[in-house]
């Protein structure tokens, strides 16, 4: 969650943007199972601490393990506790409830007024013994996003992410990752609010600003020869977004994709099924964008 990266504790929190604690880690995972049959999703949920005081805390019934599951597009968000000496849990929800990406976040929450005070405490805080009350959140995890589609291939997980990252200036606007098994457009924090203002409303103008331009450029280089100036398919073909676009190519185009008989621009908005109506839509979007390179453009 980033709502509190600019609030200012009066407690140690522990978290990614804070260093309250001594190389101390909060970390959240998960995976989702499809049941087509009762048109369930059973969410498996888990977390990990490398910090024995927070986990002694936990242990003893001070604090909690909250999580909060949400399909952010869909209006949907349910929150669990995982019961204390345990680790994870399987959570099932309505497959109506949630589509595309859903979050995971976990928070610490307190079940008891406690004093905060230990050695793993960074040295702002090491000689203190902070005063915590009741209810009160003392840290939280990494954001886990796990996508879904349900729409033809019975639960597996979408091909393509995205994600903020900060060290992106927003001259750079985003950069994709093709490294593993998804897609990741990784986005400057401009693009990123850019992207999660239209993704709750808009689908088409995702589909215009980031997927088309992604698609369209693995479709040229699957068709280039591979050599050593371009090991393109070599390099990506067990990837599970490559055979993913791949057979969906074969199987709705009854073509070849690294063939290149139909031109990658038009391929890519077949594949993604994008018609005049939804190119209309999102081009009032799309105008952001540009204007943002634009601006980039003229300060560098």
């Amino acid at each position: 969650m980033q709502t509190n990266r600019y609030k200012i504790f009066s407690y140690p929190y522990l978290a990614e943007f804070t260093s309250d604690y001594k190389k101390s880690e909060f970390h959240i995972e998960g995976r989702a199972e499809y049941d087509s049959k009762n048109e369930i999703v059973t969410f498996g949920i888990s977390y990990s601490i490398n910090n024995d005081y927070i986990n002694r805390l936990i242990s003893k019934g001070d604090v909690r393990v909250s999580v909060k599951l949400s399909c952010k597009h869909l209006g949907f968000v349910k929150v669990v506790d995982i019961p204390s000496g345990d680790t994870s849990k399987k959570l099932p929800v309505q497959s109506l409830d949630v589509d595309g990406d859903v979050d995971l976040d976990a928070y610490l929450v307190t079940n008891n007024d406690i004093r905060i005070s230990d050695e793993s405490l960074s040295k702002e805080w090491i000689e203190e013994e902070a005063y915590v009350q009741k209810g009160n959140i003392i840290g939280e995890s990494n954001t886990y996003v796990i996508s879904i589609d349900h729409f033809k291939d019975g639960g597996k997980q979408s091909i393509v992410s995205f994600t903020e990252v900060n060290r992106l200036n927003d001259k750079e606007y985003y950069e994709v990752d093709l490294s593993g098994d998804r897609i990741v457009f990784r986005l400057s924090s401009k693009m990123f609010k850019h992207y999660a203002k239209v993704s709750k409303k808009n689908e088409e103008s995702i589909i215009v600003d980031f997927l088309i331009p992604e698609f369209t450029n693995i479709l040229q280089q699957m068709i280039e020869r591979d050599d050593n100036d371009n090991p393109f398919n070599n390099n990506h073909k067990e990837k599970e977004w490559y055979k993913v676009i791949s057979h969906r190519y074969e199987k709705e185009l009854n073509r070849d994709p690294t063939a290149g008989e139909i031109s990658p621009l038009i391929a890519a908005q077949l594949l993604l099924k994008v018609g005049p109506q939804k190119q209309n839509a999102a081009y009032k979007e799309l105008s952001f964008v540009v204007k943002a390179r634009e601006r980039g453009m003229k300060d560098d």
